[in-house]
């Protein structure tokens, strides 16, 4: 075994669990606020045992939830809405003369699950697809329509019919309602859609209807940010007691935050069980490499079978206590019945709600400190890293050779971006920044990435 000082440390981010299947920031954004049943079903039990057994108080967020993080994507990131060019705006105008013939279809509906049948094909639903995609649209063009509105006047007058009380109605559509739409309910339309043998079941609507609805969900995935709605309820965990309506309110943004915590656990731990094994993984490139000689930290949450890994944004067979805010084993949590998951999701908050979450980060740093060299894998120092922005910008002034390992984005220009986001003022030599391609190959050497940390 090597000594300490000839150990590399390994900081993993989300990013390193994409190359076996794990899904993207935005695409679990989007599973944890539409979960499927089986999820919600789990996620539930385990409310029941770890919190409370009143099943009544497990309550998912839903449509309030949703437009107050559509509010925050209006307010600080409309830059991330999607370019609308020619070709969309002619879609739109479709989209918007169907609504009227857009017929609904019993055929098509027959064969669903009974709590289905409110929300797929239907004529009420396809206009609140088309309003949620005219609602974007209104917000990118927002600088325009104040200058001199909107250039296409018949574009213009056609989306104005859509509202009820002008542009301020995007901010009440139940844009939950289709997220709602499962896999197999739209494998239903398409079963429909190419079964020859079943005549007028509206083969023009199901392709308008799923063209529409794949549109939409796209562009909310590329832009769906839920950090201001944890902020906004997060703290209520810790709130104590009081009387009233106000304590009622808050006891029901407390049971949503709870909940929520319990259906991330459910979405992490089943996404993760299905996924293994982990073959061809920076995690497998590491186990066939004598694990023993690195100092392993992540932010994700699931443990991996012979690596001894420090997490430090939690795990998802920890438990925070709620009274004594210990972290615990499943056991201790089942006993306390006071307890939720230790998961950090996206919030300003983490992990700054029990000492022991602190001794990890200082445990990790102590060890890095004594590292030959640190790689940093699908962690991207986002504002709110503000403990490991801290910890990395002193390693590297104080020297520590750190290298960045940078997927889908020049080294060049990964490097100004990371200086940027870490304050290293001036270009610093113990800053190396390499582009990695999807093979887990340094794009310029040809080299496995553990092979060129190890050999650099």
């Amino acid at each position: 075994m090597k000594e300490k000082d000839d150990k590399i440390g390994i900081l993993f981010g989300a990013g390193a669990e994409v190359c076996f299947g794990m899904p993207t920031g935005s695409d679990f954004a989007m599973m944890i606020f539409s979960p499927e049943e089986k999820i919600i079903e789990q996620a539930k039990k385990d409310f029941k045992k770890y919190y409370d057994e009143d099943e009544k108080k497990f309550k998912p967020f839903g449509v309030n939830e949703y437009n107050l993080v559509l509010k925050s994507i209006i307010e600080n990131h409309i830059d991330k809405l999607p370019y609308f060019n020619d070709e969309d705006e002619n879609k739109l105008k479709m989209y918007i003369d169907s609504r009227n013939s857009f017929k609904e279809s019993k055929e098509l509906n027959e064969n669903a699950k009974p709590r289905e049948k409110k929300t797929i094909y239907t004529k009420e639903n396809f206009l609140a697809l088309v309003q949620t995609f005219a609602a974007f649209y209104l917000i990118k063009k927002a600088d325009a329509i104040r200058r001199n509105a909107i250039t296409d006047l018949e574009l213009g007058h056609k989306i104005q019919e859509l509202f009820n009380d002008s542009v301020n109605s995007i901010f009440s559509i139940d844009y939950e309602n289709f997220l709602k739409l499962k896999a197999e309910t739209l494998s239903v339309l398409l079963a429909k859609k190419d079964n020859e043998e079943v005549e007028n079941v509206g083969k023009e609507q199901i392709n308008l209807f799923i063209e529409l609805s794949d549109k939409v969900k796209k562009i909310y995935s590329e832009i769906f940010d839920y950090q201001l709605l944890l902020n906004e309820y997060y703290g209520y965990l810790f709130k104590e007691n009081s009387c009233g309506k106000k304590a009622d309110a808050s006891e029901t943004k407390k049971n949503k935050i709870v909940s929520f915590l319990f259906i991330i656990q459910q979405c992490i731990e089943q996404l993760f069980n299905e996924k293994k094994p982990f073959e061809n993984t920076y995690y497998s490139d590491i186990k066939e490499n004598n694990p023993e000689n690195f100092d392993i930290a992540s932010t994700n949450y699931s443990e991996i079978d012979g690596l001894n890994i420090t997490f430090l944004n939690g795990v998802t067979n920890k438990y925070l206590d709620l009274k004594s805010f210990d972290i615990v084993c499943g056991e201790q949590a089942e006993k306390a019945k006071t307890c939720v998951p230790f998961i950090f999701p996206q919030t300003a908050l983490k992990p700054l709600v029990s000492i022991d979450s602190i001794y990890p980060f200082v445990d990790i740093y102590n060890r890095f400190e004594g590292c030959k060299k640190i790689a940093v894998v699908g962690f991207g120092f986002n504002y709110d890293d503000v403990l490991l922005k801290s910890m990395f910008h002193k390693l590297i002034l104080d020297g520590k050779r750190v290298v960045y390992f940078s997927y889908g984005e020049k080294e060049e220009e990964a490097l100004a971006d990371l200086e940027k986001k870490l304050n290293i003022v001036e270009n610093s030599l113990s800053l190396t920044v390499k582009e990695i391609d999807k093979n887990r190959n340094v794009v310029k050497e040809n080299k496995n990435w553990l092979e060129y940390l190890e050999q650099n």
